[in-house]
């Protein structure tokens, strides 16, 4: 899945009605951005693998919370089920 929303970012670069080197710039980041993001969701596929569980869901906890939470977009008023439903499943976790 990852690898197909990489290539269709790079499908729709190649659209832009702009020039070339801001085409080639533009491409440049999101490729780098794309390595970002594939080399963290290897790395947590990892550290699954490596620690236990309980481990692994205070660190996908504690990860959501610290980067990917914005309070400015999203009030959490039940922190548990917001958890359970939207956090954990984001890396792989049901309850």
């Amino acid at each position: 899945i990852a690898a197909g929303l990489a290539v269709e970012r790079v499908q729709r670069i190649t659209l832009l009605e702009v020039s070339i080197p801001k085409k080639a710039a533009i491409l440049c980041v999101t490729l780098v951005l794309e390595g970002c993001r594939a080399s963290f969701m290897l790395f947590t596929r990892l550290l699954r693998c490596l620690i236990s569980e309980n481990r692994y869901c205070r660190f996908a906890e504690s990860v959501y919370w610290k980067f990917m939470y914005s309070e400015a977009d999203i009030k959490v008023l039940d922190r548990d089920a917001y958890v359970d439903r939207i956090v954990l499943p984001q890396f792989g976790i049901s309850r």
